[in-house]
């Protein structure tokens, strides 16, 4: 009896541990979601299944198809850092990836460089010059959700179009529109984990 009891422990104390650890794993690269009206963050809405494999695979693709052997050569290793997200743009149940650049090889004065990958990790846009956080609306246009930017107290809606969205926010025109109440936040406060390439 008293080693049932036990057995029951250790297994519940076991279960208990993985759980949380399971947790910690995944919560770096999810987006999040947040009210607009309120500010108040919600729970994460994507769970990557093999998080050490897509970080890796995004590693391979950073530093062998977006970066060239130059580019490398220039970049020190304190600069070789990125941050990814999660998200379905497109309904179709498979996850394109946001990788965010926040080091100085990658930024200048208009904002830094970003990716957006298809879940082959093939480049849907190159962004050249973007600010987080990007706000993810429910609404779609071209089949594709719409981006929102802050720009100051205006809105910068980015549509997806001709297989991407704009390359340079920047020049986007500001809109009297803004994202739906309920958004989905991508680099929120930009306060993701970094990972090195």
């Amino acid at each position: 009896m008293k080693n049932s009891i036990i057995i029951r422990g250790l297994i519940l104390a076991t279960v208990s541990v993985f759980s949380c650890s399971k947790t910690e794993q995944t919560s770096s690269s999810e987006p999040q979601k947040i009210s607009l009206s309120d500010s108040v963050t919600a729970k994460p809405q994507i769970q990557p299944d093999n998080q050490r494999a897509i970080t890796e695979k995004i590693a391979h693709y950073i530093a062998n198809d977006y970066l060239t052997p130059a580019d490398l050569k220039s970049i020190g290793m304190n600069d070789r850092k990125f941050r990814y997200n999660t998200i379905d743009l497109n309904d179709e149940g498979k996850m394109e990836v946001f990788v965010s650049f926040s080091t100085p090889y990658f930024c200048g004065t208009g904002g830094c460089s970003m990716i957006l990958l298809n879940d082959h990790l093939q480049p849907i846009t190159k962004f050249t010059v973007i600010r987080p956080p990007i706000y993810v609306d429910s609404e779609m246009k071209n089949g594709w959700k719409i981006l929102y930017l802050q720009d100051g107290d205006q809105w910068k809606a980015l549509t997806y179009k001709n297989g991407k969205y704009p390359s340079n926010p920047s020049i986007v025109s500001q809109t009297s529109e803004k994202p739906s109440d309920k958004v989905i936040v991508i680099f929120p406060n930009n306060n993701a984990k970094d990972y090195t390439f």
